[in-house]
């Protein structure tokens, strides 16, 4: 499947609209049961709420896809590619109750994506009912599971090992934040200056000043007016890294973990050295090291900070 991910999620919908058309009818007609399969429910969506929270999740996951994974199309999300989205989701707090529904609503995108594989005439090739059972009952030690800080215990070591492009890929999210999906294509316009502009996760637009051996070497490794690496090689290099120097390999993301500690931590100090009080000095330096990570819920950022 080609397009952005919100166009893909809108083709997916496609298959599972159900806005009008009855409920109990469907329901009744159907050969799809729930999860558990003890009985019988429509396989479409109808109502408007509620095709929003599946829009929404099924974004979300083919975000997570393609800056954690390397994967474009939605067909190809694995079941490995569920399970390691719902565990990042436990390890940024999101509440039991809430990952239930987020799993519901995958299940309606797995049916989506099932009935678009036969209209095809192909074989079905994504996630199935039991990589969202396996993910649902990983749900059950959720109380007991506790944060990982992905933080790597000398991030300029790993960077060592990188070269060309990916060391500067590298530098990008140890020294600015940036997602490896922003960090890994940017193209010439992007970069007036020393100043990289983006859009982030959400849709929001952000800007970066770089250094500026940061911002020419970018310019001169750019091949017809664009930067750009495979995401999936640089992560492999960064595993060969973290093996060569001892390190737990956390992925591309943990270099991100490391650039919002660094950035916490001075921001508090300095704010501690302008008299605020802890309190206020913490809650200003989450504020603004979630603003420079591109998150618009602080207890998001939060999660990073180990």
């Amino acid at each position: 499947m080609r397009g952005s991910i919100p166009s893909q999620c809108g083709a997916i919908w496609s298959e599972i609209d159900g806005i009008g058309k009855s409920k109990a009818e469907a329901r009744d007609t159907s050969s799809t049961t729930n999860l558990t399969g003890d009985r019988p429910v429509s396989p479409l969506v109808h109502s408007l709420q509620y095709k929003e929270e599946v829009f929404r999740t099924a974004v979300d996951l083919g975000q997570f896809a393609k800056e954690e994974f390397g994967i474009k199309n939605m067909e190809t999300i694995t079941g490995e590619v569920v399970q390691a989205w719902v565990k990042n989701k436990i390890e940024n707090g999101v509440s039991r109750g809430t990952l239930e529904n987020y799993i519901s609503h995958l299940a309606k995108v797995e049916i989506g994506l099932e009935k678009m594989a036969t209209g095809k005439g192909q074989e079905y090739q994504s996630f199935g009912r039991e990589d969202l059972l396996t993910a649902r009952a990983s749900l059950s030690d959720l109380a007991k599971s506790e944060h990982v800080n992905r933080a790597y215990e000398n991030p300029g070591a790993v960077m060592s090992n990188l070269e060309g492009k990916e060391y500067l890929v590298g530098r990008l999210q140890l020294e600015h934040g940036l997602r490896v999906s922003e960090a890994a294509r940017i193209e010439s316009k992007q970069l007036v200056g020393n100043n990289l502009t983006f859009q982030g996760k959400g849709g929001y637009e952000l800007t970066k000043t770089l250094p500026e051996d940061l911002a020419k070497a970018i310019r001169e490794n750019m091949q017809e007016g664009r930067f750009e690496i495979n995401a999936n090689h640089y992560r492999d290099s960064i595993r060969e890294s973290a093996r060569i120097e001892g390190e737990n390999y956390t992925g591309s993301h943990g270099l991100r973990y490391n650039f919002a500690q660094k950035t916490y931590t001075k921001s508090l100090s300095e704010n501690l050295e302008k008299g605020l009080s802890h309190t206020t000095a913490d809650r200003a330096a989450l504020a603004s090291t979630s603003e420079e990570m591109g998150h618009h819920r602080e207890e998001i950022t939060h999660h990073y900070l180990g």
